[in-house]
């Protein structure tokens, strides 16, 4: 009976922390990117050295970037579901963010600090509970809000108490306080400021202003261009969403005569969309 109330006790606490802290749902976004997802689709990225390296070499950080409309979220939703199959039965350890336009509360470092914080703080090995609490006391006997600074302190204290972590932030160029993201990704990358094991993958557009960033503290074969492997890979994301698409028999409306039944037809109709989509599909 004992252990029933403090089981609820501690339930009650965590809610009550979670509901201050605040945080945004990254998985209404993954949510909605797993779904948009063609069968097959980022296997050209899953089977890549470059994946391979980044899972087994310590401390790895990998840049997917790509034009808009190539796929980048919907590419980040396939390698955190398969992060969390490798990471199984603790897929807490996953940990993820998606920046969004469309949404403020996901357009800031905070939102994120808060987001990865709620995440770690579910995660019985991060030791989160009791670090999320000492944020709250510390604020609220200061009544205060946290700021930046304090977030990236708690997320600090929560890793050091973990031996391996993966961390995937989809559409960065997204986050409206960019260079405070990319000093935090830079802090976050810096091998010995660690004793964690710290895999960190980032997707966004090509933008200059994150080369320049990314330029002083990574090299460039850590750097992936989404477009470019799509349009080499002969089995591309583009031909399997276009062939999903021709397949789908709602996708054939009033403005179509017929859905085509030769598969002659509905090759050449793939071949000729996919060339035509010049790496834009989504």
């Amino acid at each position: 009976m004992e252990k029933i109330v403090q089981n609820s006790e501690s339930t009650k606490e965590t809610k009550e922390l979670l509901q201050w802290l605040s945080p945004p749902d990254p998985s209404i976004n993954l949510i909605k990117a797993s779904k948009q997802r063609s069968k097959g689709s980022g296997s050209w990225f899953l089977n890549s050295k470059a994946f391979h390296d980044w899972k087994v070499q310590r401390n790895s950080f990998l840049w997917l970037h790509g034009i808009p409309g190539c796929g980048k979220s919907v590419l980040s939703s396939t390698i955190i579901n398969e992060l969390r199959e490798i990471s199984s039965p603790n897929p807490g350890l996953v940990l993820y963010f998606y920046f969004d336009f469309n949404d403020t509360t996901k357009q800031t470092l905070d939102g994120m600090l808060r987001s990865l914080i709620k995440q770690l703080s579910t995660n019985n090995q991060s030791g989160g509970q009791k670090h999320l609490k000492s944020l709250f006391d510390t604020c609220r006997n200061q009544s205060i809000r946290p700021t930046p600074k304090m977030l990236c302190d708690c997320f600090a204290e929560m890793l050091q108490e973990l031996e391996q972590i993966w961390v995937v932030l989809d559409a960065m160029d997204e986050c409206i306080t960019k260079d405070e993201l990319l000093e935090w990704i830079e802090s976050l990358h810096r091998p010995d400021s660690w004793q964690v094991d710290i895999h960190l993958l980032v997707t966004s557009r090509s933008e200059q202003s994150i080369q320049s960033a990314l330029r002083e503290w990574t090299e460039t074969n850590t750097w992936v261009d989404i477009r470019s492997n799509l349009m080499q890979t002969e089995n591309s994301d583009i031909r399997n969403y276009v062939s999903d698409a021709i397949a789908d028999k709602n996708a054939w409306g009033p403005g179509w005569i017929r859905k085509p039944d030769s598969k002659h037809v509905k090759d050449r109709i793939v071949d000729e969309l996919t060339r035509k989509a010049n790496g834009m599909y989504v």
